[in-house]
């Protein structure tokens, strides 16, 4: 678990910004769970692509995910998305398997703590 993610979601930070994005709680949630459905879907794209080499599209499905992450106040899903993207941008493919799990490991946790902000 990240420092970050000490933190964790709770029904308060979850009014907190939704207010910030100038939305219901509810809609907030409702959000977040794209985000969560979808990025599962990025990170098996984002496998594919590595598989094959495709730098490019893995990129792309990093600077994705920390766009989204920074939007809904995700801010240690961007982190790691940042350091995907950095590690892609310097040919750094080793870390990248285990740099995924992290962002994994941390979807996981904020689904969890989503579920109990219902």
């Amino acid at each position: 678990m990240s420092e970050e993610t000490a933190k964790r979601l709770t029904s308060a930070l979850v009014a907190q910004y939704a207010e910030q994005m100038r939305v219901e709680p509810q809609d907030y949630i409702r959000l977040l769970g794209t985000f969560l459905s979808r990025n599962k879907e990025r990170l098996a794209e984002l496998h594919i692509a590595l598989g094959s080499r495709d730098i490019e599209t893995a990129q792309r499905v990093a600077h994705s995910i920390k766009g989204t992450a920074l939007t809904l106040r995700l801010p240690q899903i961007a982190e790691l998305a940042v350091g995907l993207e950095d590690s892609l941008r310097r040919g750094e493919l080793e870390e990248l398997a285990h740099d995924i799990a992290k962002i994994e490991t941390e979807l996981e946790l904020i689904a969890a703590d989503a579920a109990d902000c219902h």
